[in-house]
């Protein structure tokens, strides 16, 4: 029998970070490089106009909170 190699991805993903039913608050992200910063703002910037990377990332947070 042939596998996936998607789904065997996703299945060692899920092995090696399961999901957990309880919200982390005390998990805090590394810090960005500035040259990725950088990237990120301009792209960002191209597709959703003024808003900047942090704006977004405060969004997301925001947003993940009330789920």
């Amino acid at each position: 029998m042939g596998s996936c190699e998607f789904c065997a991805a996703e299945a060692e993903f899920y092995e090696r970070y399961p999901l957990i039913d309880e919200p982390v608050s005390n998990v805090r992200s590394p810090e960005m490089p500035k040259p990725l910063h950088d990237l990120a703002e301009a792209l960002i910037g191209r597709k959703r106009g003024d808003i900047t990377y942090d704006e977004l990332v405060r969004e997301i947070n925001l947003t993940s909170r009330k789920k």
